[in-house]
């Protein structure tokens, strides 16, 4: 049993290594949520057979036994001045039964517009799916580019470790001979100890970020797996006319509104149908016992029919509530149209700030590594201070860490500009398939 363990531990669990588009792949086919509305969709799906399914003859098949106080008599007037007889024209007990189809010849339009509500419905939900699918997409984009932000931080955060290691040998070396105060020593140590946490902090958030990734992939938090990096091409965006055009072409949102305003619509043909008289067909075999000496008891029958319902005002004021839905779905759709422009522009405004700010990192970066440079040559010359070599390193580090988050920044703005407008930059003046 113990080299069993012993060779176990000598190879650690497997890490699957994960591009971006293997999450992305992986979110779409595991993720929960998602699937939940893939049941919504099915669940809808279902039920508009089912209505379909009022277009059809029902089955009927009914039965009852009766009871009376007491059997029903009729009674013979005898000519001649002869007494009167009764005869039992109906017994005190009796069963009745039927057997056969009915068919709604026309129902005022209440089927057919059940069938549009359902079908509309069903429209909406597949809409639905593609909004929240572009939603939590995003959310998987991003949590991989941050990892990899993180993970590119923590390279930088160990180089600032290993460099304050070979500083603090340094200052010992040179404590050891007498050259340094002790407040050198004790300041580079603070300062490597400082560097240790923060690089640790980096190290458990990426742990994080990996499990709250795992969950929208729809695996265990423990899920062990390594990013790689994005390869992506990003060529100069349009404009934020251009891109909110793009957005109003290809949100799902706002086709997913237009069939609700379908659906709702035919709530009001659904109250008009009630107004209408209804008309079927009824056939099949029908048997009473009730009549006495009545035969046969049973046998074939065809039933035409129509009825007439009106519930006082009911369906007038149904009507009105229709219209009221209509025009709150319509100012849903108007005040949606408004919040993805205003999330275009969002987008927008985040990438050309998130170019300028990796600029602006570039060029602090250079400048922190000749500084650093500079603030070295003179502590070796005796000119600066311990001190000034230590905050030369961690200007140096924060320049390295900014020049990286400012990196991953843009990916990270492009990624929201392609969740704002519903579609990838490269194929956004593209119709949909």
């Amino acid at each position: 049993m113990k080299k069993i363990m012993i060779i176990f531990l000598l190879f650690p669990a497997l890490s699957y290594s994960l591009t971006i588009n293997d999450a992305i792949n992986m979110t779409k086919k595991n993720n929960y949520y998602l699937k939940s509305i893939n049941n919504q969709i099915e669940q809808v799906y279902h039920q508009t057979k089912s209505t379909k399914a009022k277009r059809m003859p029902s089955l009927v098949v009914q039965g009852s036994y009766t009871m009376q106080d007491k059997a029903k008599y009729y009674t013979f007037d005898m000519p001649y001045g002869l007494p009167s007889e009764e005869s039992k024209f109906i017994k005190k007990n009796y069963y009745n039964m039927f057997a056969g189809a009915q068919y709604n010849i026309y129902t005022g339009g209440a089927v057919t517009s059940l069938i549009k509500t359902k079908e509309a419905e069903l429209n909406s939900a597949k809409f639905n799916l593609k909004e929240e699918e572009i939603k939590v997409i995003y959310k998987v984009k991003s949590l991989y580019i941050k990892i990899l932000e993180l993970k590119a931080i923590e390279k930088v955060s160990q180089s600032q470790v290993d460099a304050l290691e070979s500083h603090l040998k340094d200052i010992q070396h040179f404590y050891d001979k007498g050259l340094v105060a002790d407040i050198d020593l004790m300041q580079t140590r603070i300062k490597l100890k400082e560097a240790i946490q923060q690089h640790s902090e980096v190290k458990k958030e990426i742990n994080v970020l990996k499990s709250q990734l795992a969950i929208l992939m729809g695996e265990n938090p423990s899920y062990e797996y390594t990013v790689e990096e994005v390869n992506e091409n990003i060529e100069e965006i349009p404009g934020f006319k251009e891109l909110n055009e793009i957005a109003k072409k290809h949100r799902p949102l706002l086709k997913q509104l237009d069939f609700k305003i379908d659906s709702v619509a035919q709530t009001e043909n659904l109250s008009k149908s009630s107004l209408l008289p209804k008309v079927y067909v009824k056939g099949g075999y029908q048997y009473s016992n009730s009549m006495e000496g009545v035969e046969p008891e049973g046998g074939f029958m065809l039933e035409a029919g129509v009825s007439f319902k009106l519930d006082w005002n009911k369906p007038f004021e149904d009507m009105k509530a229709s219209k009221e839905a209509v025009y709150r779905v319509q100012n849903l759709k108007r005040n949606a149209d408004l919040r993805i422009s205003m999330e275009v522009k969002r987008a927008y405004e985040n990438y050309k700030t998130a170019v300028s700010n990796h600029k602006v990192a570039l060029s602090a970066l250079d400048e922190a590594k000749e500084y650093f440079r500079i603030t070295k040559l003179k502590y070796a010359n005796g000119i600066a201070s311990n001190t000034d070599v230590l905050d030369a390193e961690t200007m140096l580090t924060n320049a390295k860490a900014n020049e990286k988050k400012s990196f991953y920044n843009i990916l990270n703005a492009y990624f929201g500009i392609e969740s704002a407008i519903g579609t990838n930059l490269k194929g956004g003046n593209k119709d949909e398939q």
